[in-house]
């Protein structure tokens, strides 16, 4: 984006999901240079390896925990901070989990006696500079091993059905199916487009390595396990909580 954008008179705000990326930390800093507000959404995924420094003039957080993280950061910098929980939960806490589950059995033609686990993969495409070493290639295989482990068990338990699901519906469906052999068979389907929200209230379990699906997760009382890489992503309102289970394969 040019610098002559943030000139132009009607612009006086800018408003990003996080600026941890190397993209978005330049669109902040340049707008915060021409003296424009500055508005980041932080879903609080903290990375054990690099320590970000948050340079937006207003912080939007889901809780107390990842506001209390940024506030400790060592910088002269001290933004705002506004706590305003999940509100895009909001659709999910009126579904009705027997609903939900019947709508999802009837869309992926799921037996009612099948016990249906949800898998999800996070942002698959892992540009090292887009994301500043944020995501790594052992979260990658990560995701790729838990992926592989499910589909097995599944073939071996025949009360089990999987969902996958992906960003979405084009690129990322051809991308683990062409690199990764992904797939779908009776008892295991692939999906991007389909609503989050019917497809957590209905399953039976969570299973997830670096998504913030912790927070569907706890408003839909489902169990979540989340499988993680050797240097682990923690979503901080969860440390130390009984909210998500965290395990290394």
């Amino acid at each position: 984006i040019s610098n002559k954008v943030f000139l132009r008179t009607d612009v006086s705000a800018i408003f990003l999901d996080e600026d941890q990326t190397l993209h978005n930390r330049i669109i902040v800093d340049t707008a915060n240079y021409n003296k424009n507000e500055t508005f980041v959404l932080c879903h609080g995924i903290l990375n054990q390896r690099t320590n970000f420094i948050f340079s937006a003039k207003n912080i939007f957080t889901y809780g107390t925990k990842a506001s209390q993280q940024i506030k400790n950061y060592s910088n002269d910098h001290q933004p705002k901070i506004h706590e305003i929980g999940t509100p895009r939960l909001d659709g999910l806490k009126r579904l009705k989990a027997s609903d939900s589950r019947r709508k999802i059995q009837r869309d992926f033609s799921i037996p009612a006696d099948k016990k249906i686990i949800l898998f999800l993969l996070g942002d698959l495409f892992f540009d090292k500079i887009f994301y500043t070493n944020r995501l790594k290639e052992d979260t990658q295989m990560v995701i790729y091993k838990t992926a592989k482990k499910l589909i097995d068990m599944i073939k071996r338990n025949e009360s089990l059905f999987l969902i996958i699901k992906l960003k979405d519906d084009g690129k990322e469906k051809s991308f683990v199916s062409d690199t990764y052999n992904i797939g779908e068979s009776d008892r295991i389907k692939v999906t991007g487009a389909y609503d989050i929200d019917y497809l957590v209230k209905g399953c039976d379990v969570i299973i997830n390595t670096v998504t913030t699906v912790s927070y569907h997760g706890l408003v839909a009382q489902k169990p979540v396990i989340r499988v993680k890489p050797k240097i682990d992503n923690s979503l901080w309102e969860f440390i130390n909580t009984g909210a998500e289970e965290a395990v290394e394969i």
